[in-house]
């Protein structure tokens, strides 16, 4: 009798299967009770072990004794003639057909039921403090103690946060090349739609952190942390990652890369790979292309690309100092192209440089749109499957006022990726315009979920907010950005008076504008705050001081809101020269004004020429194309000579409404 048969004979293949069908369901029931009853973390990998140790053994009893109806013999023991094992398989194989069934109703039920039980999912996480959540008594906000607020996930969508890598190299100027990898390995994991990414400007708040990586991924909502370093010797390149389960510090992953730097960017998507492996992701056929995308394979192009995008992310304290980041980064880009003119990266950076220095000179603005339009362009059709190109082409439409055209980029950007934190900002941005606010909140409150750390995006969110009239909500959010993020009391002092000044709170914006005066007494940033709000308290007498203080710098730089002052203080004034440089600045300069906000300032104009009916009729034309702002037609000191028209009454109501209608369903939908 052969091996083969005599195992057979002995139901050692069966024993195999039916401890293969036991032990993968109590492999289930293990993670969901110690998911349910918070078992330790050495839990599964233990139940894994004791279940491996079991089957030799289980197989080894098979073969060495047999069950009789005089109880447990040895199989040598008893005669072939005697042997009850074909009785026995047959238990076995009932045993089998029964924990198979069980285990296709368990995958049944994980499917289909399971699959739809929890909430959207396209949305990843809520931020606790959105549009509920009231300022605490020190003016900071739900901001627990100068920290970022904590994100929690809402969904069972994975998430992620790409920690900055640490430069091992000798040379400490290296630092940019270890930030320029962190940022593209983030980049590649941010198009892939099953993972919930934070943007780099959340992540990078945590470069030499000493907390912890639990505290660190609580802090930010996510599921699993990637960290590493980066270590570079002239062409070569040792990359080391690794992925670390959030709930219970498990490594899942990993790994260290030896390469040349030529082949950075194929490191970036085994990294990438490795990822989307160990969180089981499903991607689709565009995601995979994506995760593939090899920006250039010349070393020298690729330095000088990170070197430029290091200089726009830098921070700056004055005008000349931007300036001259953004010459070094212009630079950059443009020898990376010299290295490599087919480098979509590159093109991108030159028309995101191009698009910051429009307003800097008028003389060159006209050039530096053309620069970013012909670099944009060139980006899309290099990498047609990037939205970055389709973003930045979007924003140089919008600043020559092409609304429309600038939507439909937007529009393409999202298609490809929908949860880029710059296609959600610039999708809301256009929706605050057509008026629908509601929808702009939402946009904006998805970005923050991704870049919980930026606070220019949570200043963009309280600014909706706030024209939408949810006043709690904005307070929050603009004490989040300017009271924790980016602490800045003199700005925050001028966000939170102009809420109390939407409230009715009189002597609240009256504090908040003497601490702001305080604190800046020389600024122009304080002196424009300042007599916004004085002139919608009417307190024109203050309002005089403060225009004189900074007379040059309203009338250079707020030609309008100098016009709308002294036609009140100084009605033999010939305002035209004023008016006109305002309606200059509208129509001609860039970034131009456009769509419902260019109507609301031109209709502001013809008032202050003395035309009413032409006023009213751009006005009424702004709020048909979407204007909306809480209690603004009530407060600007604008609209005096129209308060007992009633048409100008009919607007301000039918802008109430709507907006009243939105804060609605915006509750609406936040209900559970």
């Amino acid at each position: 009798m052969n091996l083969f048969t005599e195992l057979k004979r002995r139901n050692v293949f069966r024993v195999a299967a039916a401890y293969a069908v036991v032990a993968w369901l109590l492999i289930q029931v293990g993670d969901v009770a110690a998911d349910s009853l918070g078992f330790p973390a050495w839990f599964m990998p233990m139940l894994f072990v004791v279940l491996g140790l079991g089957f030799p053994i289980a197989l080894l009893l098979s073969w060495a004794y047999e069950m009789t109806p005089d109880g447990v013999k040895r199989t040598e023991d008893v005669p072939e003639p005697e042997s009850v094992t074909p009785r026995t398989g047959k238990r076995i194989d009932r045993l089998i057909l029964i924990g198979a069934l069980a285990v296709i109703a368990v995958l049944v039920i994980e499917r289909v039921w399971f699959a739809g039980s929890g909430p959207d999912t396209a949305e990843g996480a809520t931020v606790e403090s959105s549009a509920t959540a009231e300022p605490t008594a020190t003016g900071q906000g739900d901001t627990e103690g100068g920290r970022l607020p904590k994100v929690t996930p809402a969904t069972e969508k994975e998430s992620i946060a790409v920690l900055p890598f640490a430069n091992m190299s000798a040379d400490p100027e290296q630092e940019f090349f270890a930030d320029g990898i962190t940022e593209d390995i983030l980049t590649r994991l941010a198009a892939i739609g099953e993972l919930r990414v934070i943007s780099r400007t959340s992540i990078m708040r945590y470069k030499n952190s000493e907390k912890s990586l639990p505290e660190i991924a609580a802090e930010l909502g996510v599921s699993h942390v990637l960290e590493g370093s980066v270590r570079r010797a002239g062409n070569q390149v040792r990359i080391t990652g690794q992925l670390i389960r959030a709930a219970d510090d498990a490594h899942l992953w990993a790994e260290s890369f030896d390469r040349e730097l030529a082949d950075i960017f194929t490191v970036q998507t085994e990294i990438a790979g490795h990822i989307v492996e160990a969180l089981a992701l499903q991607l689709t056929e565009g995601e995979r292309e994506r995760l593939q995308h090899q920006g250039t394979d010349n070393a020298a192009a690729y330095e000088n690309y990170l070197l430029g995008r290091g200089q726009l992310n830098r921070s700056y304290s004055d005008f000349a100092e931007i300036a001259a980041l953004e010459n070094e980064a212009e630079a950059r880009f443009r020898s990376a192209l010299e290295h490599d003119p087919d480098y979509a990266d590159a093109w991108v950076g030159l028309a995101r440089v191009a698009l910051q220095r429009l307003g800097d000179d008028s003389q060159r603005d006209e050039a530096h749109y053309q620069t970013a339009v012909d670099a944009a362009r060139r980006a899309v059709s290099l990498a047609p499957e990037s939205a970055a190109g389709y973003v930045w082409l979007g924003r140089a439409y919008l600043a020559r006022g092409l609304g429309e055209a600038a939507t439909e980029q937007f529009r393409l950007a999202a298609e490809i990726e929908p949860d880029s934190v710059d296609v959600l900002s610039a999708q809301a941005g256009i929706s605050r315009s057509e008026g629908r606010l509601a929808e702009a909140v939402r946009l904006l409150e998805r970005a923050v979920r991704i870049e919980p750390g930026d606070a220019n995006l949570r200043n963009g969110l309280a600014a909706a907010h706030s024209a939408l009239g949810a006043l709690p909500a904005a307070r929050n959010a603009y004490q989040v950005a300017w009271g924790s993020i980016t602490p800045h009391e003199a700005r925050l002092n001028c966000q939170l008076a102009d809420l109390a000044l939407r409230a009715g709170e009189i002597d609240a914006v009256r504090d908040h504008m003497a601490r702001m005066r305080e604190l800046e007494p020389d600024s122009p940033f304080q002196a424009n705050c300042s007599l916004q709000l004085i002139l919608s308290v009417r307190d024109l007498d203050a309002a005089r001081q403060v225009y004189e203080h900074q007379r040059e710098y309203f009338e250079q730089r707020r030609p309008l809101l100098a016009a709308t002052l002294l036609a009140r203080t100084q009605p033999e004034a010939d305002l035209e020269p004023l008016i006109a440089r305002a309606e200059r600045r509208l129509r001609e300069e860039l970034p131009r004004a456009w769509g419902s906000w260019l109507d609301y300032n031109l209709s502001q104009i013809e008032l202050l020429r003395g035309d009413p009916e032409t006023a009213l009729a751009h006005l009424t034309r702004a709020v048909e194309r979407g204007w909306r702002s809480y209690r603004e037609l009530e407060l600007d000191i604008s609209w005096d000579p129209l308060r007992e028209d009633p048409r100008f009454q009919a607007l301000a109501r039918q802008v109430d409404e709507d907006l009243a209608r939105q804060r609605a369903e915006l509750t609406a939908q936040a209900r559970p």
